[in-house]
């Protein structure tokens, strides 16, 4: 949602939990920014190069796939090939960065899964 306000999720459901800057930002208390409205709840700045810019919008832009077995918890196996190239192009990346920007994108699903599928 890109204006300030609208509808919070159903707190009293289990499993939803809302940050400070979220509940802030459904009741309409934030600007366009991305400095959080608290800075002690802030979440950490991510500083990202101009280089890796484009890779970091479409990786924003695309849904991971996700499998539920047996175990309590869910294994991330990561960004499909169909998936980067909606984003690619939600994004309207130019047909030359296509490449470079699935391969950056890739990268970073593949160091996000190491990370999400830990013990």
């Amino acid at each position: 949602m890109d204006d300030v306000g609208g509808e919070a999720p159903d707190a009293s459901k289990s499993g939803v939990s809302l940050s400070p800057a979220a509940l802030a930002f459904f009741k309409g208390e934030t600007r366009r920014s991305s400095r959080a409205v608290d800075d002690r709840n802030a979440e950490p700045v991510i500083e990202v190069l101009e280089c890796n810019w484009i890779a970091v919008q479409v990786y924003r832009a695309c849904q991971w796939t996700i499998h539920v077995g047996m175990t309590t918890r869910p294994y991330f196996q990561g960004i499909s090939c169909a998936e980067i190239m909606a984003g690619m192009q939600s994004e309207c990346v130019p047909r030359r960065q296509w490449s470079d920007t699935r391969r950056r994108v890739r990268i970073m699903a593949n160091a996000a899964s190491q990370v999400l599928n830990k013990s």
